[in-house]
Parts: structure tokens; C-alpha cells; sequence
């Protein structure tokens, strides 16, 4: 038989050795060097039934099938044989498997029943002499049938132009023995790579008709299809419908939106109440609003989503900070609680959520009596309760136009803090990895004694994005190590086409693209994307007029951009949008959209994979107001 090379048998090792100390391997001659012992392995005869040569052999059967193997073994001293079973990946169970009969002997049978679903075992099979010498085989049983489908990631893209998607589901890849493809309405997915046995990614084909599409994967034993309203291919260029929908009653504000697939909630001051609405089908239809304020004057909601837990945070009476959660999706909320009350001035909530975890930063103190600090506080049970509240990092100076983001238990603050001196602040970083129970010491990423302001920040698992601007000048500084170390801060675009305003950015791994206005009237978008790549600057505006509220949003090929373009006081502001399906390499032409004719302004972008929606507020009415619409299949 062949001897302990493969990978299997290296995994038995451990074991082997073990055993030989046990058992004793060797004799030694009274007064003298040990005696050289010959002791031949064990030969190893396999079952017919198997695929493959030694020592790496495999078992393919149908779930309703069964199956007997029986191995024997002969040991050339004729010394007595132990098998044993080393198990290595899968569940024995889930292939049906079970030993029939003793461990010891020259035969060892294993017994395969039926199951129920397709599944995949790999194991290692080592027949082993009294003296420790022994010889191994690895095993792989399968368990063929069908594949079964969960859900696919995202759940849109456009018709001819590809995009990255997961699929998840079952019996994908069968320990190797299937060879997995996918077909979106018949039309092959590119690139396809089977990760495990739950996952596949690939990519969208660029032939697809607008509308709904069918995703079926084969796995060479059977195949799968997810429903149709689990996916739609999009128009591109994007078309948005001819009207559009009001989502307040005729004089909302300060609106704020928040999607998890095609769930949307969007959250908003009207009549001095703080509202929340909820759409399941991307904006096209919304459920009636539900006031969550009380008694008290709300200011500044933020909104979170994850799944069916929605949370929303907002300000009440200037000095709270308060705080209301879903866990259906919005359909009811639990009591209001207070994170942090009391009678000093509370300003400037930011929300960011990973799972169940939740983080809020606010302003807490009069900054312009130099008492304003960052506080956060965290909850791990998806908004159901709160830590106490605590100070990030007290440099002893005002503190100011922080921004928050995170993943699981780690998340990450940009603020700007005059420690230096005052007038002089600098933009600095802080970061919890216990789930906001510690916050690390502020440091300075900007240069020393240099007046910042507008820091941003945003986060993907372990690759975190800050920027912020010095004199009209963008400055820009990573860290690929989740906030444990920053790259020296470099100028992401300077003054070259007029000082850059009102910066947005997103990111996606090491890529990051952020959006702003240089010179007040021309829009665009700098894009690094790789780690330490040189930015890539790209004009989305031409118009000569002045622009504002910029906002993007990223995700694999396609960055999505809004802003608004003209003067608001005019009447002639138009939300214009553009977009990239080549990862930000070229944009569409901007194009506006609504049916209305007076000003809009105030944009806010929310996009699931080509699905994108835009509110904003419009003057068309008695009194400004909130509208939506959306792009088309």
C-alpha cells in the first residue's frame, strides 16, 4: 500500500503518533543501543464500489440509494489490526454514514443508508498494527441529487451591463464532484466560481431583457430555479417613472431613508412630529405614516436597517437623544428610549449598523462655549437596549462634524477637535473593537497646526476611507487593517478646478469614490481604485450654474450619482443623477427627473444593486414637500 503522503494521511498523523507512544514502537537491548525493528505497514484492499487509485478514492450515490463497502486489511508480521475514522469536513449523518461492526479485526464495513437531501463527506479511513505502523486512505462520499436555492445577492442588476451577484442555496458543490453552472433566463452567468457548497458567485450577462429574470443552477445531478420576483434586470440607461409620489402630506423635511433590499424606510419631520413610512417593493408603494415622536420637539432623525430590524434616532427637545426600534420590518415600534438625557445642548446624531449591532455618535455640550464632545454608545441586540453613553476621546477643546460607520463589533469615528489650539481644528480618528465598549485615543490624521472641516468616513469589513478638506483642497487618508494603522494622507483633488465643497463619499473593499463640488458649479468624482492607486477625476456637471447636495453610492461595476443642479431661490433647481457601470472608468450624462416645475433640492440616493430610488424635497406645493420616484425594469 502506498505510504502517508497525501493529505489525508498527513492528517492522521497526529493520531498515529499518539497511539504509537501508547503502544511502544521499539525494544532495547539491556545495557545497549536499541535494536533496529522491521515492522511493515499494513496493506489495505478497497472496496470495488470506489472511484479513484490510492490513496485518494470517492463514493458518488443517489440520495435514495444504499450502499455497503467492506475494507480489509492484512498485516505482512501478522500482527493484530485497529481501524479507525478520522473525520475531516461534513457531517457522517448527512451522507447516511454509520459503522457496521467492531473496530478491530481484518475487516471494517461501512454501512450507507438513504437521505434526504444532497450532501458531501470527506473523511480519512486508517488501518493501523499493534507496533504503530499503519496505512491511510481518504474518502469522499457524495451524495448526489438536485441542488436547492436560498437567495441571491443583489437582487437586480441591469440588462447589458454586467454586475457581480452571490448566489446561496445547497448541494453546490458536493465535496468537487459537481460541476456548477448558472444561467440567468436561460443566458449563461460569466465568470462562475463555486465557493463552497452554500455559495457561487458569478456574473450577470450582458444580453438580458428588462423585467423580471429566472436564475437556475445546474449541479450535473439536477438543477434549481429561484422565482422570478427574486431577480429583475434594469433599463440603461436608467428610466424613471413619468410621475412622481408624494411621501409626506405637503410640508415635510429633513427626510432620511434606509433599504435592505428591496425594503425601504424612510423617516421625516412633518407638523412638528417626527414620521416613519415603510415601502417592501423599493418605493413603489407605501404603508400609511406612523408617528414615533411624542410630546417632545423632534430635530435630526437618522434611520437604520438590517433584515426586519429597523432603528431610528433623533433628537428631542434639543437635549435628548432618542431612540425607537422595529423588529417587523416597521410595522410597530417599541417605546422610545432615552440613549442620553440631559439639560446640555445634544446635536449632530450619526447611526451606522453591522448585524445586530447598532452605534450612535452625537454632540454633546454648547460648542460655543468650547463644551461640545463626541459621546457614542452602542447596542449588540439590534436596537432592543443601550449601553451607557460615554465619551469617545475628551482632548479637553471643542469637537465637531463627526461621522461614524462599522462592522460586527469594530466601528470607526472621524470628527474634527481643536486640541491644537483654537480655530485650529484638526480632523482625528477613533475605534472600538469590543463593540463600543472602549473607544482607542484620538489621533491626528490630518497635518499638525492645519485647520480642517467636512471630514467623511466610511468602512467595508476591514478597509476604512476618511477624507476631509483643508482651504477647498480634498485630503485623503486609508486604513486596510480595520483603523489599526493609516496611510500618510495624500490630496485627492485640489484647487485646480475651484475649491472643492461639499464632499460625499462610498467605498466598496479598497475602492473609494467620492463625489463634491469644485468652484460651486461643476460636480465630480474621484475615484481610487486600488490601495494606493493614483485618483482618477472625472466631470459629471458642465452647466454653469451652481450645484449642491451631491450624493453617491457604490456597489461591484456601477456607481450611482445625485445632486442638484441650479439655484434654489430661482425656482430652477432640477435633481440631476448619473451613472457608471464600469466601475467608475466613465458616467452616463446627467439627466434630471419629476414631473414637477419648481425648485428640488436636498437629494437623497438609496440603491440596491440596479434598483435606485431618490427623494427629495420640492417646492411645487403651498409649502415645500417630500417626493420620490424610481427607476424603471
Amino acid at each position: 500500500m502506498h505510504p502517508l503522503t497525501n493529505r489525508a494521511a498527513k492528517l492522521s498523523l497526529a493520531s498515529l503518533a499518539t497511539l504509537a507512544l501508547l503502544t511502544g514502537c521499539s525494544d532495547s537491548s539491556p545495557g545497549g543501543d536499541p535494536e533496529p525493528e522491521v515492522n511493515q505497514a499494513p496493506s489495505m484492499l478497497v472496496p470495488n464500489q470506489l472511484s479513484g487509485s490510492s490513496p485518494s478514492y470517492s463514493l458518488t450515490l443517489a440520495v435514495s440509494g444504499t450502499e455497503t463497502l467492506t475494507f480489509t486489511a492484512t498485516d505482512p508480521e501478522l500482527d493484530a489490526l485497529t481501524w479507525q475514522i478520522l473525520p475531516v469536513s461534513g457531517e457522517a449523518s448527512a451522507v447516511g454514514l454509520s459503522v457496521n461492526g467492531g473496530a478491530n479485526g481484518t475487516t471494517f464495513v461501512l454501512e450507507i443508508a438513504t437521505v434526504t437531501a444532497p450532501a458531501s463527506h470527506a473523511l480519512v479511513l486508517v488501518v493501523q498494527d499493534t507496533r504503530g505502523n499503519a496505512t491511510a486512505i481518504d474518502l469522499v462520499i457524495v451524495r448526489s441529487g438536485p441542488p436547492s436555492l436560498t437567495s441571491v445577492t443583489p437582487t437586480s442588476a441591469f440588462a447589458t451591463a454586467s454586475q457581480p451577484v452571490t448566489i446561496t442555496g445547497e448541494a453546490l458543490q458536493l465535496g468537487g464532484a459537481a460541476t456548477t453552472t448558472v444561467r440567468f433566463s436561460g443566458a449563461l452567468g460569466n465568470f462562475t466560481t463555486v465557493l463552497d457548497d452554500m455559495t457561487v458567485q458569478t456574473s450577470t450577462p450582458t444580453t438580458l431583457g428588462a423585467g423580471p429574470i429566472a436564475i437556475s443552477v445546474n449541479n450535473g445531478f439536477g438543477s434549481a430555479t429561484l422565482p422570478s420576483s427574486a431577480f429583475t434586470a434594469y433599463r440603461n440607461p436608467p428610466i424613471f417613472f413619468a410621475a412622481d409620489a408624494a411621501l409626506d402630506s405637503g410640508n415635510g423635511s429633513a427626510a432620511v431613508l434606509a433599504r435592505d433590499d428591496t425594503e425601504v424606510h424612510a423617516v421625516f419631520l412633518e407638523g412638528g412630529n417626527l414620521v416613519h413610512r415603510a415601502s417592501a417593493d423599493s418605493g413603489a408603494t407605501w404603508n400609511a405614516p406612523q408617528t414615533l415622536s411624542g410630546s417632545e420637539t423632534p430635530t435630526e432623525p437618522q434611520v437604520v436597517v438590517d433584515g426586519q430590524n429597523v432603528t431610528v434616532v433623533w433628537v428631542g427637545d434639543g437635549t435628548t437623544i432618542l431612540a425607537r426600534n422595529s423588529s417587523d420590518g416597521g410595522g410597530t415600534f417599541d417605546p422610545a428610549q432615552v440613549i442620553d438625557g440631559t439639560a446640555a445642548p445634544a446635536n449632530r446624531p450619526r447611526i451606522a449598523a453591522s448585524g445586530d449591532r447598532r452605534y450612535v455618535a452625537w454632540l454633546a455640550g454648547n460648542p460655543g462655549l468650547g463644551l461640545a464632545r463626541v459621546m457614542a454608545s452602542a447596542s449588540s441586540d439590534a436596537g432592543a437596549n443601550w449601553a451607557t453613553p460615554m465619551l469617545v476621546d475628551d482632548g479637553g477643546a471643542v469637537q465637531g462634524g463627526h461621522e461614524i460607520d462599522c462592522h460586527d463589533n469594530t466601528a470607526w469615528l472621524v470628527f474634527t477637535d481643536e486640541r491644537q489650539g483654537p480655530g485650529v481644528p484638526g480632523a482625528y480618528t477613533s475605534t472600538t473593537v469590543d463593540g463600543g465598549t472602549t473607544w482607542s485615543a484620538a489621533t491626528l490624521r490630518s497635518a499638525a497646526n492645519v485647520a480642517v472641516s467636512a471630514p467623511r468616513l466610511c468602512g467595508d469589513m476591514i478597509n476604512v476611507h476618511t477624507t476631509w478638506l483643508v482651504g477647498g483642497v480634498l485630503r485623503y487618508s486609508a486604513s486596510t487593517n480595520a483603523g489599526g494603522a493609516w496611510s500618510q494622507a495624500v490630496t485627492l483633488q485640489d484647487t485646480s478646478n475651484g475649491a472643492v465643497t461639499e464632499p460625499a463619499i462610498t467605498c466598496d473593499e479598497d475602492r473609494v469614490f467620492a463625489i463634491y463640488v469644485a468652484g460651486g458649479n461643476s460636480v465630480w468624482v474621484a475615484a481610487i481604485t486600488a490601495t494606493g492607486s493614483l485618483p482618477q477625476q472625472t466631470q459629471l456637471s458642465t452647466a454653469s450654474v451652481v450645484a449642491g447636495g451631491p450624493q453617491i453610492y457604490h456597489h461591484g461595476n456601477y456607481v450611482f450619482a445625485a445632486w442638484r443642479s441650479d439655484d434654489i431661490g430661482s425656482g430652477a433647481a432640477r435633481i440631476q443623477h448619473a451613472l457608471s457601470t464600469d466601475v467608475g472608468q466613465n458616467f452616463s450624462s446627467p439627466v434630471g427627473l419629476g414631473d414637477g416645475t419648481a425648485a428640488q433640492q436636498q437629494p437623497v440616493l438609496l440603491v440596491e444593486g440596479a434598483s435606485m430610488l431618490l427623494c427629495w424635497l420640492d417646492s411645487r406645493g403651498a409649502m415645500p414637500a417630500l417626493f420620490v420616484n424610481r427607476n424603471q425594469p
